[in-house]
């Protein structure tokens, strides 16, 4: 429907220029009337209009007769009246009738209708792309391991529950499965919220989608098709906007009611306004001026989504905190692990390693300037039975980071704490949000003390930590059942549900297709302080919209009686022409009082 609504906008578009040029009204303005015209221009003018009409104007005509038949009279019942009117009185004109042609203002209506559909139904068709996106999260095949103990490519289709696949290092997992032989860190940001990749090994659960890490996987097959993981976060991002249109239904009963009072009083207003936003549903973001609270996901929303080093500790005297660094950016340079890049990155200058080699699950290994190094984990530790006693590493994991060990020849050196960098805007957003009597909330799939550490960090009133993707939406729900309106603001998969279940789905820009397809609003720039922007710009376009309302609500009062002849007893006629130069004027106004939208904070 998109591209037929563009292909209508722009043929009759095209027509309307030679109609601009032939309509008398137009050509008397420039004072061209008599250099212009020439025998048989008006039916000239009244072929290429009734192009026009029939060509551009027929959606609105199909439209008219379904509203009719279904007593629901809407937008398309308006127009279609008003460029048949108009069709058909200046056609009379044309053929004998004393009267005025309104040909010009008829092939302009058509081309600001057909434009204003076109880019809502490329914003509806955008919601139907959710699924689409879900599903592009999955590769395309798996390796599945035959009974001969082969290896063969095979389509997702064609995997069985116990089948086995290998996952190689970097690649996608293609089905919900079980680890039976490997070990490698696991992904799961994109479907899971979870930050920090998961370490796994023979018997831990793997979800399709996810990316597996720097180690080879086998993997037994639990669930394909409708019973995987992703399957059901498509079946909750359905729901979800099944739900929500089911609440347009009382707007579409009140849209038939202002259909039918402005076919006969003729009112209408429209404001339009964008600051640095994408605005998907023009409802809720008029909506989100009532916003009673805000819900954050954390990983790439309150946080940049990516680890940075917080602490570096020295547990030996031989060594001092730049050295260390330089030896664990060394080893860690070579690896791919989230981890590991954000340690690399840590030092500037960077020195050569030998021998370097992969500990799955548990580090890496190498030698620099001849000297063993090794970045592990604790679990390393414990399994090589090297005491660790320093009060200082205890409280590093109730902060919500992520603690790694340096070895130099196999002497425990050093500790270097990571994790998830908050944004430097976030606590200035929450602040300002709490200034607008709005409660601040976050939602996240990480552990509750990772979840406590950034709620600390900037200042949110409520944390819902270890919430899994399917019950995000569920959480919306039950914030909602409060009697709150919500507004929920992420970028991942598995933010999703929730985008589509909340009364104002806020989706960052820089995030996953599938978040910004489902949400309302778009955020440009991955910054929290433009849902600040949002609930300030709507508030602010309210009131623009009340201001504009009683304007052209006055002056319609006055301008509809005096076209229909109300003081024509006493010589007062509103011409159409100058009807059409004060609605101009109006219009003027309306869009010169929506342009103080820019001075409005």
């Amino acid at each position: 429907m998109a591209a037929d609504f563009r292909k209508r906008f722009w043929i009759p578009l095209v027509l309307t220029l030679p109609i601009l040029a032939l309509s008398p009204l137009l050509q008397s303005l420039v004072g061209l009337r008599e250099a212009v015209r020439f025998p048989g221009d008006l039916y000239v003018l009244f072929g290429f209009s009734s192009a026009v009409f029939w060509y551009g104007g027929w959606p609105f005509l199909k439209g008219l007769y379904t509203e009719l038949q279904s007593l629901k009279p809407g937008m398309m019942t308006l127009v279609a009246v008003a460029i048949t009117t108009a069709y058909l009185y200046s056609g009379a004109v044309v053929f004998g009738l004393t009267g005025k042609m309104f040909f010009w203002e008829l092939a302009t209506l058509v081309d600001i209708m057909l434009l204003g559909h076109w880019i809502e139904m490329k914003s509806v068709m955008g919601a139907s792309k959710t699924l689409e996106e879900l599903a592009k999260l999955m590769p395309s095949d798996a390796h599945k391991l035959m009974p001969d103990g082969g290896v063969t490519d095979v389509p997702l289709s064609k995997l069985a529950v116990d089948d086995k696949v290998l996952v190689k290092p970097g690649e996608k997992v293609p089905a919900d499965g079980t680890v039976v032989e490997g070990e490698s860190s696991v992904n799961e940001a994109m479907l899971t919220g979870e930050s920090t990749p998961v370490a796994k090994t023979s018997g831990g659960k793997v979800i399709g989608g996810s990316v597996n890490g720097e180690g080879a996987l086998t993997i037994e097959v639990k669930g394909t098709g409708k019973d995987s993981f992703l399957s059901q976060v498509i079946d909750l991002v359905r729901q979800a906007q099944e739900s929500k249109s089911k609440t347009q239904n009382l707007a579409d009963a009140a849209a038939m009611w202002l259909t039918l009072i402005a076919l006969v009083v003729a009112v209408s207003t429209a404001l339009a306004a964008s600051h640095g936003l994408l605005i998907r549903n023009r409802v809720a973001f008029e909506g989100a001026r009532k916003l009673q609270a805000v819900i954050f996901d954390k990983t790439g929303t309150l946080t940049e989504g990516r680890f940075g080093v917080t602490d570096t500790l020295l547990l030996a005297q031989d060594i001092d905190e730049e050295t260390l660094r330089k030896y664990a950016a060394a080893v860690d340079a070579n690896s791919e692990h989230p981890i590991a890049k954000a340690i690399a990155a840590a030092s500037e200058e960077k020195l050569a390693v030998e021998d370097f080699k992969s500990i799955p699950g548990k580090g890496a290994a190498g030698k620099v300037d001849g000297r063993e190094i090794k970045v592990v984990s604790p679990g390393y530790l414990r399994e090589q039975n090297i005491d660790l006693a320093d009060k200082r590493i205890e409280p590093l994991p109730a902060q919500g980071k992520t603690v790694v060990f340096v070895l130099v020849d196999g002497q425990l050196k050093g500790a270097i704490a990571l994790a998830d960098i908050v944004r430097p805007e976030a606590k200035e957003a929450i602040a300002a949000l709490k200034a607008l009597n709005i409660r601040c909330m976050m939602l996240t799939g990480d552990n509750k003390a990772t979840a406590k550490w950034v709620s600390d960090q900037v200042g949110l009133d409520e944390t819902f930590a270890e919430v899994l993707p399917q019950d995000k939406a569920a959480k919306v729900k039950e914030i909602q059942a409060r009697g709150v309106l919500v507004a929920m603001t992420g970028d991942g998969v598995n933010d999703a549900p929730a985008l589509a279940q909340a009364d104002v789905g806020i989706a960052i820009g820089a995030g996953s297709d599938v978040a910004v397809e489902t949400a309302d609003i778009i955020l440009v720039r991955s910054n929290p302080l433009d849902v600040v922007a949002i609930v300030q710009l709507s508030r602010a376009t309210y009131r623009k919209m009340i201001e504009n309302l009683v304007w052209a609500t006055g002056y319609n009062v006055v301008a509809i009686p005096l076209a229909a002849g109300a003081l024509y007893a006493w010589g007062v006629v509103l011409t159409p022409a100058l009807g059409a130069a004060l609605m101009a004027a109006s219009t003027v106004i309306v869009a010169v009082n929506a342009r103080r939208l820019r001075l409005t904070k």
